[in-house]
């Protein structure tokens, strides 16, 4: 049948993983995040700024919020205001975390434990 062969050309083409993504409220909207699009979250009282290559969306959630929303593993809290995706980070020094494309502070109480994850990822 033709419409069997449709099917197997589509299965086909599910073979590349699918990205994750987070829809996120910005003011009345709704918006569409690609997790791995994210270079950092910023928290601003009540809200959160993700910024993207492209540009930074205010966010009506705070960034506990967010962290309980993305998974553990992926981004790391390295301060009071910060989370960062871990596969993002290229080094830390003392007083920050360093990514391709920002310097983020590392807070005092999250060094030990930003630390132990990049020693146990070397």
């Amino acid at each position: 049948f033709p419409s069997h062969d449709i099917r197997n050309r589509a299965f086909l083409k599910k073979d590349t993983p699918e990205e994750s993504v987070i829809f996120l409220k910005a003011g009345r909207e709704s918006l569409k995040f690609v997790v791995n699009d994210i270079l950092y979250i910023e928290a601003l009282g009540a809200y959160t700024k993700i910024f993207t290559k492209e540009k930074a969306f205010l966010i009506s959630e705070s960034i506990s919020d967010l962290q309980s929303k993305l998974q553990a593993n992926q981004f790391l809290r390295v301060h009071k205001s910060y989370l960062v995706p871990q596969a993002k980070i290229v080094g830390i020094s003392s007083k920050h975390v360093i990514l391709e494309s920002a310097k983020i502070p590392l807070g005092v109480s999250y060094r030990e434990g930003i630390e132990k994850i990049f020693e146990e990822n070397t």
